[in-house]
């Protein structure tokens, strides 16, 4: 087979890039450990690893095997297709976030529709998902209150590895940057009550 200089020049761009993200958002040797001499070769293999490897928790399903998992949350008239990926991934302090956001809205007698800090994290969800330009669904495993990120990408569809990784890394980033600010308005609010939630 002959060789393809410009696409493996392009290839090898790429992974390059790729592993400069890995390096500035600080997973680079979790994802590279097992790999000792890299190449162009290694992009796709490089961009799983990458996937599972940018949030504490990450867990890959068919749409199949995750309309099995959770029954309740797919639905016949949700646009899933069986042969498309699931990928969720979540942080502690993801879930955390809008555990306190919960505790808040009770506090404050509202709905998640009026509670600023879903309204500010959705805002930033939405700027970085637009900044995406290749084709992936995306959104959260639950409509009200969200633990994990829901990323569905389909064989038949042309979408950047790097682009959802990166969304991932900004969104996990975005509730760990803003948690203390929530908990401070937790503490330092009104005195009332709150009732005992499950982590």
């Amino acid at each position: 087979m002959p060789l393809n200089l410009n696409e493996d020049f392009t290839y090898l761009l790429e992974t390059l890039d790729l592993l400069k993200l890995y390096h500035d958002i600080g997973i680079y040797d979790a994802v590279t450990r097992n790999i000792f001499d890299v190449t162009a070769e290694d992009l796709y293999e490089l961009q799983l690893i990458g996937l599972d490897c940018v949030a504490p928790i990450s867990i890959n399903y068919s749409v199949a095997e995750y309309r099995r998992e959770y029954p309740n949350r797919v639905t016949d008239d949700t646009d899933m297709y069986d042969d498309n990926y699931i990928q969720l991934s979540g942080s502690p302090e993801m879930r955390e976030y809008y555990r306190l956001c919960r505790l808040y809205e009770y506090r404050e007698g509202i709905e998640p529709e009026t509670n600023p800090y879903v309204i500010a994290a959705d805002h930033y969800y939405r700027d970085v998902l637009a900044s995406t330009r290749s084709y992936f669904g995306a959104g959260f495993d639950d409509d009200r209150y969200t633990q994990m990120l829901l990323i569905e990408t389909s064989p038949e569809c042309e979408y950047d590895m790097t682009e959802i990784i990166e969304l991932i890394h900004d969104m996990l980033a975005y509730y760990a940057e803003q948690l203390p600010k929530l908990e401070r308005d937790i503490k330092l609010g009104r005195f009332t009550f709150l009732p005992g939630l499950p982590a």
